[in-house]
């Protein structure tokens, strides 16, 4: 059975710097993307209080490359939240300036333990019901991140770089992976016609029936196979069950990287190769330290979850970008950025090409 190769999206990259710019025009080239699809992350720890700077740096890559998509994030002026944020800052006038300035839809961490912890606030609380509620009534998809691998609350369990990256749970300062779950699916329920996307498998590789009823019950839900490297070693313990899933699902399965500019993942050539064996063929092999044994889907399928889903989910080209509308929120959000190079970058950019 012949490997995979292309076409192909990659879904879910992110950029944290003006460095990481560079690196991802040049990745989408190397790599032969036509389209690479950046998702901001506003609230990943303290230090993005009040800072907009990668949903700034997402849109000036969609100005350089209009094959680029971007999906933005909230910001938020305060952690924790004690109160709905006004103005600019509520939740709702957010996400419609977003889509103005011409982003193809929402990143959410909030679901992330530590930024659930960091915001104090439930993403069933009703201070996001405008958030949604417009989001549904103007059919933006959204990227969600919930909770993270079951392991990352058991102390000998967790891998060494859950500690490293302070994504160790089990001090009892976090809420359970349960509690999380609960509230998004509540949110689910309250908002049924959200165009929701879970990152890693939903974290439920280990339990993939789990998996089929939640996408047999919600109906408009997606999932992408970002790693989660666990998500792999998973796959081959439940393996003809993990082929199963993916033959009756392939229509709601979405190929990403979660690559940075230091692919703390592995090399951007040695995870495609290893997430497109792993669909396309019956191989058996080792990547991330584990063995892997492939599903072999059909090229139709294996092409589905690697481009189509994608186009199909958010929209067959990307939005171009209003550049008055990103020249107004970059002069009322650079005095943020704290990265002074990258300031440096986004003032340079506004100043010769808004």
């Amino acid at each position: 059975m012949e490997q995979y190769k292309s076409p192909m999206i990659d879904g879910h990259v992110h950029v944290y710097t003006d460095k990481c710019v560079e690196y991802f025009l040049d990745y989408k080239k190397e790599y032969g993307f036509k389209h690479i699809c950046v998702a901001c992350l506003c609230n990943l720890n303290i230090s993005m209080e009040n800072d907009g700077t990668q949903n700034i740096l997402a849109a000036i890559m969609k100005c350089i490359d209009p094959n680029i998509y971007a999906l933005g994030g909230l910001v938020y002026p305060k952690f924790p939240v004690t109160e709905a944020p006004t103005g600019d800052y509520d939740f709702a006038a957010q996400v419609k300036e977003l889509m103005e300035i011409g982003f193809d839809g929402v990143k959410m961490l909030e679901n992330k333990p530590t930024t659930r912890k960091l915001t104090g606030l439930a993403t069933d609380d009703p201070m996001y019901d405008s958030f949604y509620k417009y989001i549904e009534d103007n059919d933006i998809a959204v990227i969600s991140h919930v909770a993270d691998p079951e392991t990352f609350w058991d102390y000998d369990l967790a891998p060494e770089f859950s500690h490293k990256e302070g994504w160790f749970y089990g001090d009892g300062t976090f809420l359970s992976k349960e509690e999380i779950y609960n509230e998004v699916k509540n949110t689910l329920d309250k908002y049924p016609n959200i165009r929701f996307t879970f990152p890693h498998f939903f974290f439920l590789s280990d339990y993939i029936d789990e998996a089929r009823k939640l996408l047999d019950k919600h109906p408009n839900l997606k999932l992408d196979i970002t790693p989660g490297r666990e998500m792999y070693d998973n796959f081959t313990k439940h393996h003809d069950e993990a082929k199963a899933f993916f033959n009756d699902y392939s229509q709601r399965i979405i190929f990403g990287t979660d690559m940075t500019s230091d692919a703390f993942q592995g090399k951007p050539a040695d995870m495609f190769d290893a997430i497109t064996r792993f669909l396309s063929t019956e191989d058996e092999f080792e990547y991330w330290d584990f063995k892997i044994k492939g599903i072999g889907l059909s090229h139709d399928k294996v092409k589905a979850i690697c481009h189509d889903n994608f186009l199909n989910n958010l929209a067959p080209t990307p939005k171009p970008i209003n550049k008055e509308t990103l020249e107004r929120y970059i002069d009322r959000m650079l005095p943020l950025v704290k990265n002074k190079d990258t300031a440096e970058f986004i003032e340079n950019f506004a100043k010769t090409e808004l």
